[in-house]
């Protein structure tokens, strides 16, 4: 199984390659997807990742692990019923309200500019509301897929993290 990587805002692939190394290091088939925020829509985005997606569950069966926003990008590419779904999902940090400092730091200019439309919907309540359709069948089918979930607290031993992780 091909688990993808998914990094949030303001942050690149580099951002998730220890995580890599680590399931690499046990076995498992890894690939990053990346994007850079203020050079594309978020809906441009979810069309890449759900391309990239399609591709993937065509030639085998596939797990996601996605950061911040990579988990609401992954949220909306899998809302499209056409997508085989992911074996299993692990979201780290993902936000479903809008951060509260959100709209403090879209007032600042070098944040807009940085983070483009991903970062103006993080400030955006009817975002959470209702852009990220995730309907019953989704949830459904997700929890015959087994979704994954990190617990609230994950305990690591100097850093490092726990010596099984299941996908």
């Amino acid at each position: 199984m091909k688990i993808l990587l998914i990094h949030g805002l303001s942050r690149t692939t580099l951002s998730l390659s220890s995580l890599e190394s680590y399931l690499q290091e046990r076995g498992a088939t890894t690939e990053q997807f990346g994007y850079l925020a203020f050079a594309e829509s978020f809906d441009s985005i979810v069309d890449r990742l759900f391309v990239h997606c399609q591709a993937i569950a065509s030639s085998e069966p596939y797990g996601n692990v996605a950061h911040s926003l990579g988990g609401l990008l992954i949220r909306a590419a899998l809302a499209n019923n056409s997508i085989k779904l992911p074996e299993h999902i692990v979201m780290l940090g993902n936000p479903n309200q809008p951060p509260r400092l959100a709209p403090l730091a879209w007032k600042l200019l070098p944040f807009r500019w940085w983070t483009g439309h991903c970062g103006f919907n993080l400030t955006n309540p009817a975002f959470f509301k209702g852009s990220i359709p995730f309907s019953s069948q989704h949830h459904s089918k997700l929890r015959q897929a087994r979704v994954s979930a990190i617990p609230k607290r994950l305990s690591c031993k100097n850093g490092m993290l726990p010596s099984k992780i299941y996908f």
